[in-house]
């Protein structure tokens, strides 16, 4: 009933719809999977729409085979057009209704001896639903037992359900018998069993049962043939109660060999034999002797040379047999791995020539001096392995003479520097750079922070990703350009690099210019110049080389940006410095890391002091630092410490 006051009353809606000359007569459902809906009452006629199976259409007027309904076209106004009438029905075809179901009723209570039954229907088509319902599990009261077991017979027991009355019984199985002693009614002896029997004491069942035969009383063994080592010998004994004779073999005995006589003796390519013979029978027992072992000593194969491994070999002295062959160096030899003075010394050789830092020198043959020994191998012409031979260690001791400038170092041109062995006339070249060029399709941390500077300053250098692509040429050109700079596309110099640096100093805000970081700073940078001497391959010519240290000592963490040189008695280091090093590295409070590098300075690059600072800028508030100035005469007294950033801490403890 619910559903047929639904669906008049979609019915009247859908009538106050449609145009006002037509009045809607009811409702009705596509019956077939697709129902054409044609302009006039003819099947000839224009198909101005298709239903589906299920589709629910609203009626006008019914005239004899065709039932008028109303439809929506494409554009969304109201059409009227003519379907058939038999392919129509009043109710939701079952087969393209989704069902929508009603809750499940109980038609049929389920009880212990029946099942129930649920039922549900839809409320679009009105289609039923029943769902079987399990039957109730009886409820059963206690067993009653209804008949005793006995030791003869079985007992019965039931319970009833409290239900339906059913009744259900089990049965009870027989008691044990209540048996007495056993009495004998037979003796056992060696030759027979026995018997033996009980009764119940309750129903008088006999139970009979057999004594297993008892054992033979033997006597002793009496031998009836000896055994030999050529036959088996034989005993026997009997039983003293029935006379039963066991009979039994002798083993045979061991043949009385005598001594072993070698008839092959063994070498260590071949079993030996020997044989003996047995004094009573006369039988030969022959025996393998196992190979003699390789009589093995050390034989060199190939000799050892002042620059190669020699070969040598476990040969066996009777045979020839080659066991195992290693290689071995000349004497004085170092690999990888080595430690000692002997590595420590040739670590300073290299430390002097400038192959190696003055703080590889540790005695321990590592990858570092590796690396250091194959490139003088290269410098030399000698087989580039990496190896301490004898032959690279003599070159290592060339005395050579005082460094000459074949071409000056420049901001812009690397320099390049000779000296010649006073022995063997040798001569040794060496390039040297004051700062890093930067190329296209390069990436590096450095390149960030040059990306970041020039977007600070208006240029555009895209995302601040490290690469070096066309928009940090393009905005490094305009940069230059409004600058009056000259410029290589492609191409960032050290002169370059000096030029963008210098100019994002000048653009810093000055309310975000902190000066120096002094003791009480959130930024406090704490900056450690080392000359590195002569000896240590720091001063090449005009060059002297720097190695560089920086820490923050402060609370609050920074971004280590560039560290810049400049002479004179008055430093100013917002414009005409030199940018020996760029940066992108965090520094961490309480000089909780470090960076640190090496730059190299000619000494007509500038007058008067040479004065260093180091530039960072705090991770908060974005401003920018400067570590305190110290300046001194160039050059600088070798290995001395220049410590920036505390005026209270001269030792610079970090």
């Amino acid at each position: 009933m619910k559903r047929w006051v639904l669906l008049i009353a979609v019915a009247l809606l859908l009538a106050a719809l449609v145009p006002s000359a037509l009045a809607a007569k009811g409702v009705a459902y596509v019956n077939r999977d697709s129902l054409n809906v044609y302009k006039e009452m003819d099947k000839s006629s224009k198909v101005v729409k298709t239903l589906k199976g299920g589709d629910k259409v609203v009626i006008f007027e019914k005239v004899d085979n065709w039932t008028g309904v109303f439809y929506i076209n494409k554009k969304g106004e109201d059409k009227v057009g003519y379907v058939l009438s038999r392919y129509l029905s009043d109710v939701m075809p079952e087969k393209y209704c989704k069902h929508k179901w009603s809750q499940w009723e109980i038609y049929r209570e389920a009880t212990c001896t029946r099942t129930g039954l649920r039922i549900r229907e839809c409320t679009v088509c009105g289609t039923g639903q029943s769902k079987e319902i399990p039957k109730l599990s009886h409820e059963y009261g206690k067993w009653i037992v209804e008949k005793e077991a006995t030791c003869t017979e079985k007992g019965e027991q039931y319970r009833k359900c409290k239900l339906c009355g059913n009744k259900q019984t089990k049965e009870i199985p027989k008691l044990d018998h209540q048996f007495g002693k056993w009495n004998i009614l037979e003796d056992a002896t060696c030759t027979e069993k026995g018997e033996r029997m009980r009764r119940c004491l309750v129903c008088g069942y006999r139970e009979v049962q057999q004594i297993e035969k008892v054992p033979h009383e033997f006597g002793k063994w009496t031998v009836t043939k000896e055994a030999s080592c050529t036959e088996k010998g034989e005993r026997v004994r009997k039983c003293a109660v029935c006379g039963y004779k066991e009979t039994q073999a002798i083993d045979k005995l061991s043949h009385e060999f005598g001594r072993w006589t070698v008839t092959r003796e063994a070498t260590c390519t071949r079993e030996g034999n020997r044989t003996r013979t047995c004094a009573v029978c006369g039988y030969k027992d022959n025996q393998s002797i196992d190979k003699l072992p390789h009589a093995y000593q050390w034989k060199v194969t190939v000799q050892t040379t002042d620059h190669s491994a020699g070969v040598r070999a476990r040969v066996c002295t009777v045979c020839g047999k080659v066991a195992e062959e290693q290689s071995f160096d000349p004497e004085g030899t170092l690999r990888r791995g080595a430690r000692g003075d002997a590595v420590r010394e040739i670590q300073q050789l290299l430390a002097d020539q400038a192959y190696l830092a003055a703080g590889g020198v540790d005695g321990i043959f590592g990858g570092g001096m590796e690396r250091a020994l194959i490139q003088f191998q290269m410098d030399q012409g000698l087989n580039p392995d990496g190896v301490a031979w004898p032959q690279t260690v003599k070159r290592l001791h060339h005395d050579f003479g005082p460094w000459s400038v074949v071409t000056p170092m420049t901001r812009t041109v690397d320099g390049e520097y000779a000296r010649v062995c006073k022995d063997c006339g040798y001569e040794e070249r060496r390039t040297v750079s004051a700062g890093v060029t930067y190329t296209r399709r390069e990436r590096s941390e450095e390149i960030r922070t040059l990306q970041r500077m020039l977007n600070a300053m208006g240029y555009n250098a895209g995302a601040a990703d490290g690469a070096y692509g066309p928009k940090l040429d393009a905005a490094y050109q305009n940069f230059a350009l409004e600058n009056n700079l000259d410029f290589t596309p492609e191409q960032l110099r050290p002169s370059d690099v000096d030029s963008l640096v210098n100019g994002w100093l000048e653009s810093v805000p000055m309310s975000k210019r902190m000066g120096r970081s002094e003791k009480d700073s959130p930024v406090r940078l704490a900056l450690f110049i080392t000359p590195v001497t002569e000896n240590e391959g720091g001063e090449l010519g005009d060059v002297k080389t720097y190695n560089w240290r920086l820490s923050n000592l402060g609370t609050q963490r920074c971004r280590f940006d560039a560290l810049l040189l400049s002479f004179g008695d008055n430093p100013d280091f917002q414009s005409g410095n030199l940018v020996m090093v760029v940066g992108n590295m965090d520094l961490l409070r309480d000089g909780g890391n470090n960076a640190m590098g090496t730059f190299s300075v000619a000494s007509d690059w500038g007058t008067g002091k040479l004065n260093f600072c180091a530039v960072g800028t705090s991770t908060t508030g974005d401003q920018t630092w400067l570590s305190n100035v110290r300046s001194f005469d160039a050059p600088a007294a070798s290995g001395s410490f220049i410590f920036f950033g505390d005026d209270e801490d001269p030792n610079g403890a970090i």
